[in-house]
């Protein structure tokens, strides 16, 4: 069984880390999770966010603009409808898969966090 290396190859480690967690839905995780969802978007710049989320935007600004423009008393449009509809227009899978646990850099080390 291969491990990734986080010393090598750290964006793909968090990454991994981070969809574990959310896969296994432990509640302990959600603190921590919320944390680090909460520093990385701190560092991303402005225009990153609209390159790689704009399709989201327009689609929550959308919805909202119809639930303004409505007379609708339910609660106001969420980014999560935004996300289903994105993601089903790039035919991109919701829910990305860890099995087997493959290191894409082809680096290996022994690490507990994804065993």
């Amino acid at each position: 069984m291969k491990y990734v290396d986080p010393r090598k190859t750290p964006n793909l480690w968090l990454e991994l880390t981070i969809l574990k967690m959310i896969e296994d839905r432990d509640p302990t995780n959600e603190d921590a999770l919320r944390h680090a969802l909460h520093a990385i978007i701190q560092w991303l710049e402005p225009g990153l966010i609209d390159q790689l989320f704009g399709h989201w935007m327009e689609t929550y600004l959308d919805a909202l603009n119809e639930y303004k423009n409505s007379d609708n008393n339910s609660d106001p449009p969420c980014l999560y409808e935004g996300r289903q509809a994105y993601s089903q227009s790039r035919n991109t899978p919701s829910k990305p898969r860890l099995e087997g646990k493959e290191d894409v850099s082809n680096e290996t080390t022994s690490s507990p966090d994804l065993q």
